[in-house]
């Protein structure tokens, strides 16, 4: 009964001083002997088993085992009469720690709303994890005492975590154990296992113990024969130090304190500590590596008076964290490929401190390269396909068949609907938003009322869709009738699912796509699919075992397998295969590896800044050590043991180390290089950091390690390289030789080719034929005015829209383009009633005014589309809003209306759809003869009596205040925004047909539809207030010679209802602010769309479709352009159409002085 430390620096061979022993013992009786025992952590077992295998003489070990404590806990519980108790999962604890939170809620202090925060049950269940591992009981956590000076906060916290601690300790009763139990669990019946006494017992591997791990440790001490424990420290430091004056900041200073206390607590219990084995230096480890073994002694340590070799040491700066993994698969592919002593993959291992930020990185850089690799990290599994239907299927019951749960639903392939059925079924529930159970099962769903492409009306996808939601149906309507009874127990409700599953063939699924996997060499693939099966089923009878007998409904059922399924994560073991070795410094056990590059050396990221894991924060913690109820070390401390990490990390090799930081990260912001590259310059003097930059940059051939790389590069050196003249002649004639090896390499050939052709590809697309020509007998052809302002922003965005008919997939509920559609629908209704009446806005008071809109909104409801359009809070609440943006609209136009004498004549009025519009299409003649008829709706067409004529203005609705609803000339001129003046056009060419008499456009505006944000101290100071006739001013342009039948100047010469300023001269001042147009002015605006429209008509008509989008200020058509995944427009190798930046003094010169096309007056 006695326990010796196996101390040493690192490389010195305690490892292999503990294998070796076990090897012996072994060997001298295999069979026969007291149990041989090695305790490593959870990760290293795999890995310690292969290697005593290999070391071991003869097949047989069958008195050696290697555990870790939660193996070695669940051994003695299985023999020691530990069998009937249950023990529950991290993601049972979250569940009923969820159910917890909702019954304790009322006595909760600072808690009490918190379990539906993002990771907060995580954060709990790892709180009560410590003091379970710390051997605390909920009674042992102090709470303050309410004294001035102590944190109200902090009492009202811990109050709630003693709360919620007993409360769950109570809940798992006698019969269940959390998984922070198990240990002390297993050490109460260590007398009930007879192969324990008299064992030798080895403990290799740890940095650190729980206090419930060096309790077992003490327990198993008691009753081993003997036992070793490996410590990595200095020997010099092991006697010289007592716990006092151990210094938080030495190199050592955690495993330290871990030999004190476990000295401390061997005494406690009669165990003898022999003196322990000291394996000195130098480390064996870096026989053949003199720089590491320097680096091993001198890191944090004092300066090396004198500088010696550093060779197998480099620290590399790269310009981001890509460069970073780029040189470290250049290093790899020359590391296996030099030609003396070339290294196995298995050699290799890439370490990080953080590797979540670099995983995505270097897989991808490893499979591109060929490079076999196995990433040491635990995945998250909250997406898999079964965890997705279980939510789903909570989901669905809630929500009444809401489409966010049908659509999780049919995205899992686990339902007997094929892809493509599910694929039309979504389509049809974005475009419709049907939900409720009673509109699935009343029969066929009829086809959306939106515009169906040529493709759907000839695949007829209705009858797909429909087929789709009979099979959804009949799939769960054993699941949708066993649900529908309201509260249930978890047994119940674990019964039911259950049923879903088998009667789904779950596991059949799973089990194929498990065979699928391994078929195609996926096992990492296969391993998640086996590793969900196992634990949703673990998961269905935890439901049942600790919600046995409690009822609860189905929205709270959705919560407790949410807060159970959303933090699981799946680790898997390293198979012992020739592959690089990716992983973290703390979770990854390497083996003997000769090459390590340890990558991510920027400061925040080494040392890292310890998250916070647990809802007790710094000052928590050093509270309750001062208590005396130590719960895990502070962060302050936690980071000071970052200086151990870093020291591990770089003595994990045997022959090289590659240290790399990054300067910027993804988003280009710079990044430091970490402290810790000081103390690694430091130790080895002559240590100098290298510089690499982009390898396209740097022109560098050595990082070429594939055909695709090698492309790659030749083709940014022919595009970029400079003149011959200033070019370095010998970098030029290394690719040039490059270049020509490739071409002549049958193998490279066909694959270079391809690459090269991007060096002459511009980007750009020749015309599309068509059948268009300039004859008499030809038909004319029909477009919009829309359609040829999208052909003026960028022809190949015309063709995407009007001729490939390429579209976005209808979505149903209300967005900003909806809201507009309501308002026009409520708008036109309005209107036509004012206008069938005979009536004008201005002769309407506030009463009739409010019942007309709100009939007028209650009718256009009942009109919508969707079927329950109106039926979401959000489309309500858009409702209300739009509503009440119309009642202050309509208030400011009434006045408006009352300033002028124009009244409406029409609403929504169309032209040229079809025979059935009021007036005709406006026809064109374009500069090649064609023949053009331009069709389209105009919001709003108001006259006024003149003469021998009527005057007219056509207003176009904008969901903008006034100030943005502005008519940009200079977009006018360049054929941008010919909408306004277009409908002048019709009004000009076609008013008769409306007024019975000519009609005389005089102006085309916009009417803004909201209102600027006004500052106010409190809302109650902006409510109720009438909206100021300036916030709805009519914007656009106007002929200035009949201003006054639209308003009449105030003394200070400036208009209420249209912008425009008259100077005492009676001329108009501010031309470039206002909306002002002189008389020839006018004309010629409207002659310039016309001939403007007719030549954009001509090119759609020539089958322009060039990706050449244009510039206008600020505006692009690219920023958000729907088919920039499709144009593939570059503006650094395509340069942007800049259109000049016109005030509109410049546009009426411009116009005035360049003759006008008149062939279509």
């Amino acid at each position: 009964m006695s326990v010796r430390f196996i101390i040493g620096r690192a490389g010195t061979g305690k490892t292999r001083a503990c294998l070796d022993a076990i090897r012996d013992q072994a060997s001298a009786s295999p069979v026969h002997g007291p149990r041989l025992i090695l305790l490593v952590p959870e990760q290293a077992g795999l890995q310690m088993e292969r290697q005593l295998v290999l070391g071991v003489k003869g097949a047989a070990t069958h008195r050696v085992e290697v555990l870790s404590f939660r193996r070695l806990a669940n051994r003695i519980l299985s023999e020691a009469g530990g069998t009937g108790l249950k023990a529950i999962n991290a993601a049972a604890r979250t569940m009923l720690l969820r159910w917890l939170m909702a019954r304790c809620a009322p006595q909760l202090r600072y808690y009490r709303r918190c379990q539906e925060q993002a990771g907060f049950l995580e954060q709990l269940g790892r709180t009560i994890a410590e003091c379970l591992e710390a051997a605390i009981a909920p009674e042992d956590l102090p709470v303050p005492t309410g004294d001035p000076i102590d944190d109200p906060v902090r009492a009202a916290k811990l109050h709630d975590v003693r709360l919620l601690y007993r409360g769950y300790l109570d809940a798992l009763g006698p019969d269940r154990l959390d998984p922070s139990q198990f240990i002390d669990s297993a050490r109460a019946r260590l007398d009930s296992c007879d192969w324990l006494p008299g064992a030798h017992i080895w403990v290799d591997g740890f940095a650190g113990f729980s206090r419930q791990e060096q309790t077992m440790l003490a327990a198993l001490g008691v009753r081993a024969a003997g036992m070793s424990i490996t410590v990595l420290i200095d020997p010099e430091h092991y006697h010289s130090r007592p716990a006092a004056v151990i210094a938080a900041s030495d190199l050592f200073a955690r495993t330290q304190r871990m030999v004190t206390e476990l000295i401390s607590l061997f005494a406690e219990q009669g165990i003898e500590v022999e003196p322990p084995v000291v394996l000195p230096g130098p480390p064996r480890r870096f026989e053949l590596a003199p720089a590491l073994a320097n680096l091993e002694r001198r890191l944090f340590g004092p300066p090396p008076t004198a500088a010696s070799s550093n060779d197998g040491v480099r620290l590399v700066e790269c310009t981001d964290r890509r460069a970073e993994v780029a040189y470290a698969v250049a290093c790899i592919h020359e590391s296996v490929r030099r030609s003396v002593d070339p290294l196995r993959y298995r050699d290799i291992g890439i370490v990080a401190r953080n590797l979540d930020q670099y995983h995505e990185l270097i897989s991808a850089a490893l499979a591109a390269h060929g490079i076999p690799c196995f990433i040491d990290r635990r995945r998250p599994i909250s997406h898999h396909p079964l965890i997705e239907l279980a939510r789903g299927l909570t989901a669905l019951t809630a929500t009444d068949f809401g489409v966010d749960a049908v659509r999780a639903l049919l995205k899992t392939g686990l339902l007997p609907i094929d892809d493509d059925s599910a694929d039309a079924m979504e389509n049809h529930l974005l475009a419709t938003a049907i939900c409720g159970r009673d509109k699935w099962t009343a029969g066929d769903w009829p086809p959306p009322p939106r515009e169906r492409s040529a493709r759907d009306r000839m695949r007829n996808p209705m009858a797909e869709v429909n087929g789709a939601r009979r099979r959804f149906i009949d799939a769960l309507d054993h699941w949708n009738a066993a649900s529908a009874g309201g509260a249930k127990t978890g047994r119940v409700w674990a019964e039911h699912l259950r049923g879903v599953f088998d009667r789904l063939a779950i596991e059949d699924t799973l089990l194929h796509w498990i065979q699928t996997a391994g078929q195609d060499g996926d096992w990492e693939q296969a391993a998640v699919h086996g590793q969900v099966l196992n634990d949703v089923s673990a998961g269905l009878d935890d439901l049942a075992e600790v919600f046995g007998e409690t009822p609860f409904g189905i929205a709270e059922l959705g919560a407790l397998l949410d807060a159970a399924m959303s933090p699981l994560t799946l680790g898997l073991a390293p198979p012992m295969l020739d592959q690089v070795l990716v992983g973290s410094i703390e979770r990854s056990r390497h083996p003997e590896l000769r090459l390590v590059i340890l990558l991510g050396m920027n400061d925040g990221i080494f040392p890292a800044i310890p998250s916070d894991s647990s809802i007790l924060n710094d000052d928590d913690r050093v509270w309750l050590e001062r208590a005396g109820v130590p719960v895990g070390p502070p962060r302050v401390q936690q980071i000071l043991e970052e200086a151990m990490l870093f020291y591990v990390a770089c003595t994990r090799p045997g022959e090289s180390l590659l240290v790399t930081y990054a300067t910027a990260d993804e988003r280009g912001k710079a990044l430091l290089p970490s402290p810790f590259t000081v103390a690694l310059l430091n130790a080895l003097p002559g240590l100098s950091v290298d510089r690499s930059g982009d390898p396209l940059h740097a022109r560098d051939g050595r990082s070429v390690v594939s055909a695709r790389e090698l492309a790659s590069q030749l083709a940014y050196e022919l595009r970029h390289r400079e003149d011959a003249i200033g070019d370095d002649r010998e970098i030029r004639a290394q690719w040039n030789d490059l270049y020509g090896l490739a071409r002549d390499d049958e193998s490279l050939a066909p694959f270079l080719s391809r690459v090269m052709r991007s060096l002459v590809d511009d980007n750009t697309t020749s015309s599309v034929p068509t059948d268009a020509k300039a004859a008499d007998d030809q038909p004319a052809a029909t477009m919009s005015v829309s359609e040829l302002e999208t052909f003026a922003e960028c022809s190949f965005k015309h063709f995407a829209h009007y001729r490939l008919r390429l579209r976005r997939r209808p979505v149903a509920p209300l967005d900003a383009a909806d809201v507009g559609v309501l308002h026009h629908a409520v708008l036109e209704r309005m209107l036509t009633g004012v206008i069938e009446r005979g009536e004008s806005l201005g002769e309407l008071d506030e009463v009739d005014l409010a019942d007309r809109l709100a009939e007028s909104c209650r009718r256009v409801n009942e009109e919508l589309p969707v079927a329950g359009g109106m039926s979401r809070a959000r489309d309500r609440y858009l409702w209300d809003r739009c509503s009440d943006q119309l009642w202050r609209v309509l208030t400011a136009q009434r006045r408006i209306a009352r300033a002028g004498s124009f009244r409406p004549r029409a609403a929504e009025l169309q032209f040229g759809k079809d025979a059935q519009s009021p007036l005709p299409a406006l026809e064109l003649t374009t500069p090649s003869g064609r023949r053009v008829r331009l069709r389209g709706a105009i919001d709003r067409v108001e006259l006024a009596e003149a003469t021998d004529h009527m005057l007219g203005i056509v207003i176009d609705y904008k969901r903008k205040h006034a100030d943005r609803a502005r008519l940009d000339l200079a977009a006018v001129y360049h054929g941008l925004s010919l909408q306004l003046l277009g409908y002048a056009l019709v009004l000009a060419r076609h008013g008769s047909t409306l007024a019975g008499r000519r009609v005389l456009p005089i102006g085309a505006f916009y009417a803004g539809l909201l209102q600027k944000y006004k500052r106010v101290d409190h809302p109650d100071d902006g409510s109720g207030e009438e909206p100021r006739m300036s916030a709805f001013k009519l914007r656009g342009v106007f002929n200035a010679e009949h201003v006054s039948a639209l308003n009449n100047a105030d003394d200070a010469g400036r208009f209420s209802t249209v912008s425009a300023y008259r100077k005492r001269d009676g001329t108009f001042g501010y031309v470039n602010s206002t909306d002002v147009a002189e008389g020839p002015q006018f004309e010629a605006l409207l002659d310039h769309t016309r001939a403007t429209m007719a030549q954009l008509a001509d090119r759609i008509l020539d089958g322009d479709a060039r990706v050449e989008p244009c510039r206008l200020r600020s505006f692009s058509p690219c920023a958000w352009c729907d088919y920039v995944s499709v144009c593939r427009y570059e503006q650094m190798h395509t340069p942007i159409r800049l259109l000049d930046a016109l005030t509109r003094v410049q546009v009426f010169d411009r116009l005035t002085e360049s003759p006008v096309d008149s062939t279509n007056d």
